[in-house]
């Protein structure tokens, strides 16, 4: 091995970060327009022609539907976002964890936390209660209070309503 080697391997890997920085970017450019066209495009297209499917000369079908994400944001929102859940009626979607953190000097007593909780743990771990509603069950519960034209406030959980488009091709036989 000599010092040339090493100096061409280095020049490789140079060039290799080059072109996986490229890549990344053109990927992430690609995936833009991807989401672009079947969440805007293709749907505006259907909906302009009164549609929501499709079946096109190639035998496949082209659809949209409407789907929704939601998430309680991590900030001072989150509070009245699970004040709103409790008002209409939605707190038993609500989960309270309490959590204690113990240090691996501390395995021991962390074993013993199933049958002792309380005070005495207070000098040897940190314990947190916090709320928190699964992602998917926030998700079924407003989409379900949307249907019923309840007026939820979509910046309090980041409600995004948007389309996906499928394309489901024939299977020949």
């Amino acid at each position: 091995m000599e010092l040339n080697d090493v100096m061409d391997a280095v020049r490789t890997l140079e060039r290799l970060r080059t072109e996986e920085a490229t890549l990344s970017e053109a990927l992430k450019e690609k995936s833009a327009a991807v989401r672009r066209m079947s969440e805007e495009v293709i749907p505006a297209m259907l909906n302009e022609l009164g549609v929501s499917s499709l079946e096109l000369t190639s035998g496949a079908v082209v659809s949209t539907k409407m789907q929704l994400s939601a998430s309680i944001p991590k900030s001072e929102k989150a509070l009245a976002a699970y004040e709103w859940l409790e008002r209409n009626g939605c707190s038993d979607i609500i989960k309270s964890s309490v959590t204690l953190d113990f240090g691996r000097e501390h395995a021991t007593e962390a074993q013993g936390l199933a049958e002792r909780l309380g005070a005495e743990y207070g000098s040897v771990a940190a314990v947190t209660l916090s709320d928190k509603v699964h992602p998917s069950t926030l998700k079924a519960t407003l989409k379900e209070l949307l249907k019923q034209g309840v007026d939820v406030p979509v910046d309090l959980f980041n409600v995004r309503e948007y389309y996906v488009t499928t394309i489901k091709e024939t299977t020949h036989e």
